[in-house]
């Protein structure tokens, strides 16, 4: 085999991909490129049986109302309950990373 290395198989795949798709047409390009993406779609969750499509994450308000509402009082706590998978899809499991700028503490609540 020519290219036992996977890091420059994978690097040639790339060019070749590259040159034989500036060959075709805007409108071949485009359809190509949308049959890939809808056959991803289609195929992924029959491959891996775990595969769970990207969620929208919730707004720093969301998360701060469920900590609330939950009665977590500290990191600790959050961090078990979404590593546990109490927190519904859509909850960053470190918010305080997430949300830098809004974010202050879990014992200063307004």
């Amino acid at each position: 085999m020519p290219l036992k290395d996977q890091e420059k198989r994978k690097e040639f795949a790339r060019k070749y991909a590259k040159r034989y798709m500036a060959k075709l047409s805007k409108e071949n390009r485009e359809k190509i490129l949308e049959y890939k993406r809808n056959w991803w779609r289609q195929n992924a969750p029959k491959k891996n049986p775990n595969y769970k499509p990207q969620v929208t994450y919730y707004d720093f308000e969301t998360h701060r109302e469920l900590a609330i509402n939950s009665g977590i009082q500290n990191e600790r706590e959050w961090y078990e309950c979404f590593k546990r998978g109490f927190m519904p899809d859509g909850i960053y499991g470190s918010p305080d990373k997430s949300f830098r700028s809004d974010y202050k503490s879990f014992n200063r609540r307004k």
